[in-house]
């Protein structure tokens, strides 16, 4: 059975690696330095979170797809904008997730969302 916890009531789970591989650090370093102004988690939590990870590998991975991909939507579509960013972001993360987030995306187009899709599938 499911049940639907609040967010402020959640907690981290434990653990799993006490220390994580020099390469996963600098590997979550460069994906952040892409990500460093719409990534609101400090290098500190980043590295945490990871540690709790059942697969620390796997998970810096699709982060650097959504980095990737965030790049090469930017290159394209530049923007100083951080609200426009996060937008991206979140459009990435849900991507990530299996969702298609749009209600929430107010400063994209559909066509920037279907880009970003795309951007997504072939990182």
């Amino acid at each position: 059975m499911h049940k639907n916890i609040p967010i402020n009531e959640l907690e981290p789970g434990p653990i799993l690696h006490p220390v994580l591989p020099e390469d996963l650090i600098r590997r979550i370093k460069a994906y952040r330095e892409i990500l460093g102004d719409v990534e609101e988690d400090s290098l500190a939590e980043a590295v945490d979170s990871f540690k709790r990870d059942a697969n620390p590998a796997g998970e810096i991975a699709i982060w650097e797809r959504i980095a990737h991909a965030y790049q090469s939507f930017l290159r394209y579509h530049p923007t100083t904008d951080r609200a426009v960013k996060r937008d991206i972001l979140s459009v990435l993360l849900a991507v990530s997730a299996g969702m298609e987030n749009r209600q929430n995306v107010t400063r994209l187009t559909e066509e920037d969302i279907d880009e970003l899709l795309l951007a997504y599938k072939w990182a």
